[in-house]
């Protein structure tokens, strides 16, 4: 099933993200609406976890090779707990970064990172009403909870 719209990938957008673009250049509410078709669950696709199939899969959607899609998936990390792996499990966004481009950098998964390189600022990983933020939230710039939109809220200088 080749999609009639296939928006380009961003060079450090994670492979979820660009899967939510996707859905929403497709006339689709989310990204999870694809879950199905490429044999994952919900969770896998917020964690950016794709599989050598579910990339096989999403490369005959888009017509973007399969090695090209796999970079911009989770860094497998065998045999590692997750107090050791590099990747976060809460999803982490810098809000300037989301005004001016409305997607996920896959440099926001990992544990280490807590500031943007770009703006300087403490990534965010929750709306000031308190709800922790999912993937969903931020490609639709807005928290589920309270509907504030995430993009307009102070960022804390790092």
């Amino acid at each position: 099933m080749l999609l009639n719209a296939r928006p380009t990938i961003f060079e450090d957008e994670c492979l979820s993200s660009y899967l939510y673009r996707l859905a929403y250049a497709n006339a689709h509410a989310s990204g999870n609406v694809y879950a199905r078709k490429l044999g994952m669950t919900v969770s896998n696709i917020n964690n950016n976890e794709f599989s050598e199939q579910a990339v096989k899969t999403l490369s005959e959607m888009t017509c973007y090779p399969p090695p090209e899609l796999k970079k911009h998936t989770a860094i497998q990390q065998e045999k590692r707990s997750k107090e050791e792996s590099p990747l976060r499990r809460r999803m982490r966004f810098c809000p300037l970064c989301l005004g001016e481009n409305r997607y996920h950098r896959s440099a926001w998964n990992l544990n280490w990172n807590t500031v943007c390189l770009k703006h300087g600022i403490m990534l965010k990983d929750k709306c000031e009403c308190g709800r922790i933020t999912s993937l969903h939230s931020v490609m639709i710039n807005g928290c589920l909870s309270c509907g504030k939109a995430l993009i307009r809220e102070t960022a804390k200088k790092g």
